[in-house]
């Protein structure tokens, strides 16, 4: 929840800054959204891989490469 709490908190202040209009309100607008994405992804990213490696057994190949995840 503390998550969800913080993308949205992003957001409203990104739409703040929007309603602005200055330029560099614009850019901090881009910059708490890029944020979000960012975090989501992260966040996205780790539950997917984190579960890939937890469900098979130890003999079994690994689903994903060292290469693969970075």
């Amino acid at each position: 929840m503390k998550t969800l709490t913080t993308y949205v908190e992003q957001l409203d202040r990104a739409a703040e800054e929007m309603r602005v209009g200055t330029d560099v309100g614009n850019r901090l607008a881009l910059i708490l959204v890029d944020n979000v994405i960012e975090l989501m992804l992260h966040r996205y990213c780790e539950s997917r891989f984190g579960w890939a490696g937890m469900m098979a057994s130890p003999d079994a190949p690994q689903r994903y490469s060292r290469a693969s995840k970075a």
